[in-house]
């Protein structure tokens, strides 16, 4: 905290409605209500805060159990010191107040309040990010999602090829793959595979630049011995199939846009990586500029998962140097 705080404000949020708890210095009580979770119930609650404490933004220090979101963007933005803690350690400073194990709004939220008053050193203090980061923070957790969406709908994909067509399995590890997509489209029964021509399949892995299998091979394997399936399964499978190649040609488009626009987050915020500079144990981070810095700090833990991992295991825990070339 830099300014002498003269209040402490625990707010409690909520989908639909937040409620707010403030206390003085010495603990008293000043004041608590609840707010709609809306423009003018946000800036009604950043309003009330002022004239319950009597402080001025900056004395203010706020608990709340949340690091982001509208209702923090909302307090910071109007001066206030936001302070988060985790939810599990929520949890046990309510013990402290109540052994009753009730739990509701106004009870939390002067716990909040009164944890904050006694023990701030627990909480995170927050600051404004850079639009930047919060742009490249949602574009990557989009990515991350859709990754796993896109895994879902392979593996459903894949599911269906095993109960009639498991020919197809063998061609590629990734069901996925746009090339393996376009085959099955193209022969998407047994049936289909011995009537196909090889040119037409050689014009598919042409366009699709896969040099492991030609069209002799590929039809070799796909005209295998079919397996015995009931009558219609192959039908059922077949409609499934294309339901699922459907939605899942969406999602490989959508982590084409996800990934360009969160290249173009990272470009304007280059990091440059030397390792074993001066030695095994050092790594020096040189940005082009000071806000380069602040996004990489931010993004350290994912930065350790990507390129650290990289590193030899054998390697002891390196420490590490920021340098900026421009101040």
């Amino acid at each position: 905290m830099t300014d002498v705080v003269l209040a402490y404000v625990g707010v409690d949020w909520a989908a639909e409605t937040h409620y707010a708890y403030a206390l003085d210095a010495r603990g008293s009580k000043l004041g608590h209500r609840s707010f709609a979770h809306s423009g003018d119930g946000l800036a009604e609650l950043s309003h009330w805060i002022r004239t319950a404490t009597g402080a001025e933004p900056q004395q203010i220090a706020i608990g709340i159990e949340v690091p982001h979101g509208p209702v923090v963007e909302s307090l910071m933005d109007a001066g206030f010191q936001v302070h988060a803690v985790n939810p599990k350690q929520l949890d046990r400073f309510r013990d402290r107040f109540t052994m009753a194990g009730a739990k509701d709004d106004r009870l939390d939220a002067y716990v909040l309040a009164g944890a904050l008053r006694t023990n701030s050193r627990l909480y995170r203090h927050l600051e404004p990010m850079h639009p930047t980061i919060i742009e490249l923070r949602e574009w990557s957790r989009m990515t991350e999602d859709l990754s796993v969406e896109r895994n879902r709908l392979a593996n459903r994909f894949r599911h269906q090829l095993w109960r009639y067509y498991p020919q197809v399995l063998d061609l590629a590890q990734d069901w996925s793959s746009p090339w393996v997509l376009d085959l099955w489209e193209l022969i998407p029964t047994p049936d289909k595979a011995k009537r196909t021509r090889s040119a037409t399949v050689t014009k598919l892995l042409y366009q699709s630049r896969v040099r492991k299998w030609t069209s002799e091979t590929v039809l070799a394997h796909l005209q295998r011995t079919p397996i015995t399936v009931a009558p219609g399964v192959t039908e059922a499978c077949v409609a499934h199939c294309r339901v699922i190649l459907a939605r899942l040609r969406l999602v490989l488009e959508q982590i084409k846009i996800a990934m360009k626009n969160w290249s173009g987050c990272v470009r304007p915020w280059p990091i440059f990586l030397t390792s074993r500079m001066p030695s095994p144990e050092l790594i020096v981070i040189r940005t082009s500029c000071g806000h380069c810095q602040e996004w990489a700090r931010s993004s350290w833990r994912r930065f350790c998962r990507r390129v650290m991992m990289r590193l030899s295991d054998a390697m002891p825990k390196p420490c590490v140097r920021w340098q900026a070339s421009c101040r």
